[in-house]
């Protein structure tokens, strides 16, 4: 699947849930406390979300990614200096983070959370040929999507979202965590019921 094509233009075996927004940092924040909820939960991970740490005497703050799957931090905006209104995007490192994204769908994680749908992605580039790429994994995914892409996500991602707009930070994170668990794939469940031990784990003969 190409970039310029769409979930719904194939057989999408996936689920999406879209957080909609119009605070970002605040969505950043949501997705970052997910994370670490549903690693908590075991499970397995991918994917990216967003970190913005400030710096003193700058007007914009830094973007950086962090991938679920290895923990590494990725910087992908330009530093422009102190008096910069505006953020750069570095496109080949989103480019390499995208591929280390790639590399850890081969591992069967049990959820993809990628940070956002946004502009880049809306004029066809940046995460979203990956967007389509975890849809026919058949992975459930998690992505943030600002009110002002939301048309341009709707014509892409068609049927196959579930948009949930977001509201307090601690409602956002209960609600979205309690929907994903939902959403995790049956052999996910599967796997984990055999790898809890049996009532005859201690490996006496059953009685007769």
């Amino acid at each position: 699947m190409t970039a310029s094509e769409t979930p719904a233009s194939r057989r999408a075996l996936g689920t999406i849930l879209a957080l909609v927004y119009s605070d970002s940092a605040l969505a950043d924040a949501v997705l970052r406390e997910v994370a670490v909820r549903m690693s908590d939960a075991g499970l397995r991970l991918a994917g990216l979300v967003q970190h913005n740490p400030q710096r003193l005497a700058r007007s914009r703050c830094d973007m950086m990614l962090e991938d679920l799957s290895t923990g590494d931090l990725v910087e992908i905006s330009e530093d422009r200096g102190p008096h910069a209104r505006g953020c750069i995007l570095k496109v080949d490192q989103l480019l390499r983070a995208i591929e280390t994204v790639r590399t850890s769908l081969a591992q069967q994680p049990d959820l993809v959370i990628l940070n956002k749908f946004g502009k880049t992605e809306s004029e066809g580039r940046g995460l979203r040929e990956l967007i389509a790429e975890v849809v026919e994994t058949g992975l459930p995914l998690l992505i943030a999507v600002p009110y002002r892409n939301l048309e341009n996500w709707r014509a892409f991602a068609g049927e196959f979202s579930r948009e949930v707009v977001l509201g307090t930070r601690e409602d956002s994170i209960e609600a979205f965590s309690c929907q994903l668990t939902t959403m995790v794939p049956v052999r996910r469940q599967r796997s984990a019921g055999r790898d809890q031990p049996s009532a005859n784990s201690s490996g006496e003969e059953p009685a007769p």
